[in-house]
């Protein structure tokens, strides 16, 4: 099974049977000892990550890995890992290259090319709502990471952080896989009330449609503004409330809005709480 059908071998078969460039006592070697290139990858959807691994064996040393594109120009090159990970650039055929070397100085190499196609899942964004964070995306597998970790067991298209960090979910459809960029989670900004609810303020539901609400839980009394802003920084809303309770719901009409991607901020006391992105559906 480790033996490919072209590329450069160990053994190579002469005429009549014979064979060449067998080197002295290559005969009592170990065939667990000798050298051979493989590879194997996951996902080769364009938009997210594509995996290699390597499935060489021998006494191996040394891996590296080289990709290249369509007219033989370096993508990228990596050493003295077994695994790599990539996002091609775009949709196309390109050339991977896998080279191992055994303790001898052997060199081996396995080349393959790898055929990237579209990506039929859409663009994954993050979003905070009641559940916790959520991924945009519904009826895939998920994956979530925080600081570029994996967390093992979330697998859930919701998931509701403790610390702060940078996150990150993952939805797959079992062909093709699509990561969101990573959300800045921060427990406290403002800092008024050690005991409140870990978000620091929650937009739901997210997307929306025609309304959405703004809830905080926090010991602050006083005015708090909601702004929202369109992708180019220009502000489209800003709306002042006063907080006389520690749960506050700020009801939000945006029938005025058109489809697309907001951010909204909540400040208080002359403090940024946060600001979240909005999608208008």
């Amino acid at each position: 099974s480790n033996v490919l059908a072209s590329g450069e071998a160990s053994l190579n078969a002469g005429p009549n049977g014979s064979l060449l460039g067998v080197t002295d006592g290559w005969f009592q070697r170990e065939c667990a000892l000798v050298p051979f290139a493989d590879f194997n990858f996951v996902n080769n959807c364009f938009g997210s990550s594509t995996e290699f691994l390597s499935a060489s064996t021998g006494n191996l040393s040394n891996f590296q890995w080289e990709i290249l594109d369509t007219e033989g120009n370096l993508l990228a090159s990596f050493e003295d890992v077994t695994q790599v990970s990539f996002d091609f650039p775009g949709i196309g055929t390109f050339r991977v290259i896998h080279i191992v070397e055994d303790v001898e100085g052997n060199r081996r190499q396995a080349t393959r090319l790898v055929e990237i196609v579209a990506n039929g899942i859409g663009e994954m964004l993050l979003f905070e709502d009641v559940l916790g964070l959520a991924a945009s995306i519904p009826n895939l597998s998920y994956r979530w990471f925080k600081d570029g970790v994996e967390i093992p067991g979330a697998t859930e298209r919701f998931f509701n952080p403790t610390e702060s960090g940078l996150y990150a979910v993952e939805g797959s459809n079992g062909t093709c896989s699509v990561r969101s960029e990573e959300f800045e989670f921060v427990q406290s900004i403002v800092g008024l009330d050690a005991g409140r609810s870990p978000f620091s303020f929650v937009l739901y539901p997210n997307p929306s449609g025609n309304q959405s609400r703004v809830s905080w839980h926090d010991a602050y009394r006083g005015k708090v503004t909601v702004n929202i802003y369109s992708h180019d920084g220009k502000i489209l809303l800003s709306h002042a409330v006063d907080k006389d309770e520690d749960q506050m719901v700020c009801p939000l009409n945006l029938e005025y809005l058109s489809r697309g991607l907001y951010y909204l901020e909540l400040s208080a006391g002359g403090k940024s709480v946060g600001m979240k992105k909005m999608l208008r559906q």
